[in-house]
């Protein structure tokens, strides 16, 4: 029995929290149900069968919380692959070290040998490899050249061809190049995939939705 009081205890605890706020908020949810069981069962003297049930209820939850801070480490770690500074080159051919929100489309930067390229771009001069695995997941290293009119890419970055364009978070090859900014920090391909699983993180499928309107009328 010590040890069924101490499964009602850890597993109820948390059950018996989440009722609660879902009451308060006037929803009648399966936290209640399965509370309410335990209570019966403890009631007929059915406390294995009580025990279990907050057990195994409690070991779901704690599943679906393990899955969601993984995916919440996965989203913290894309946005970790973009450096936080670039090396902006002026019109006087000054080199300069900005933060990467600063920059705005046009800035000409210098991405150096074997460095993350700090934002989307339109490759100004020089050749070099990029590992786009980061990305598009490519296991080998795409070449780069720059474009004709990198100026004139400018306007409609997205239609360029892939050996003239780069994304944040890449990987610079051997040589080091000169890049055009096409995109701000927040609006680049990996700010964009960020949002993207974030806001599906946040999303319900329409299985989903069904199952909580049927939820809330079945308890």
């Amino acid at each position: 029995y010590a040890i069924y009081g101490l499964a009602y205890l850890f597993g109820g605890w948390f059950t018996l929290r989440e009722a609660i706020q879902a009451i308060r908020a006037g929803r009648f949810e399966i936290d209640f149900l399965m509370l309410v069981a335990a209570i019966g069962a403890a009631a007929l003297g059915e406390f294995f069968e009580g025990a279990l049930l907050l057990f195994l209820f409690s070991f779901g939850h704690s599943l679906e919380g393990f899955a969601m801070a993984r995916a919440r480490k996965a989203i913290e770690g894309l946005t970790d692959l973009v450096p936080t500074t670039a090396m902006k080159l002026t019109e006087e051919g000054r080199v300069m070290e900005v933060q990467i929100s600063e920059l705005v489309v046009g800035d000409r930067l210098l991405v150096k040998p074997n460095t993350r390229i700090p934002a989307d771009g339109v490759v100004a001069r020089g050749e070099s490899s990029v590992d786009q695995a980061p990305i598009t997941g490519e296991s080998v290293p795409v070449d780069k050249r720059p474009h004709p009119d990198p100026k004139q890419a400018l306007a409609d970055p997205a239609r360029l061809d892939a050996e003239h364009r780069v994304f944040a978070g890449t990987i610079n090859g051997a040589t080091a190049l000169e890049i055009l900014v096409t995109r701000l920090s927040t609006e680049s391909t990996l700010a964009r995939v960020v949002k993207l699983i974030t806001e599906a993180e946040t999303q319900k499928s329409p299985t989903q939705q069904f199952t909580d309107r049927f939820e809330r009328i079945f308890v």
